[in-house]
């Protein structure tokens, strides 16, 4: 898997890693933008969609992932 740094601006359909810093948690999602809000995403539909809050720290974009 390669990961950009956080130096690329993610856009709409990219999939992210973000820091969530009210429960301190690292998250995998894809990356929604509807101006002005920002939602991640999940693949996994039993998981929700998390609305980006000030406070979330975007730590950086897949760029290619593979599966054996």
């Amino acid at each position: 898997m390669g990961l950009n740094g956080r130096g690329l601006k993610p856009k709409s359909g990219h999939i992210v890693i973000y820091l969530l810093k009210n429960s301190n948690e690292v998250v995998c999602k894809q990356l929604l933008l509807d101006p002005p809000y920002k939602y991640l995403k999940p693949h996994n539909h039993e998981y929700k969609t998390i609305t980006v809050k000030d406070n979330d720290v975007y730590c950086g974009a897949i760029r290619q992932a593979r599966m054996k």
